[in-house]
């Protein structure tokens, strides 16, 4: 291998190596819908999804989330069952996903 190239794979093991803390666990006992909206009430006018034409901060992202999750039990009504979603790569589809989960359902 090229010495210049195994400095660089050593340089990243290295910086890999330093940021391997622990994951807290309230991190991972809390739901994407908890933790998503942990993070609209720390930083509700920060920005959450920069796309282009279609920037949206964590409130109008989790305005749209909750307006999908409500079509969405408005037509399928409580319980658990999965939703089909289709959608181009972009803010539809992650308000989509958040609605689904937020619903109750899952995609």
């Amino acid at each position: 291998m090229n010495p210049s190239v195994q400095s660089l794979i050593e340089n990243d093991n290295d910086s890999l190596n330093q940021t391997n803390k622990p994951f807290p666990l309230e991190n991972v006992e809390r739901s994407i819908v908890e933790q998503f909206e942990q993070q609209v009430s720390r930083h509700g006018n920060r920005l959450a999804i920069g796309f282009p034409g279609q920037d949206l901060t964590y409130n109008a992202l989790n305005q749209w989330a909750n307006r999908i999750a409500r079509a969405v039990l408005t037509k399928l009504g409580a319980g658990s069952e999965p939703v089909a979603l289709l959608f181009e790569t972009g803010p539809s589809m992650i308000a989509a996903m958040l609605g689904v989960l937020k619903a109750g359902k899952f995609y």
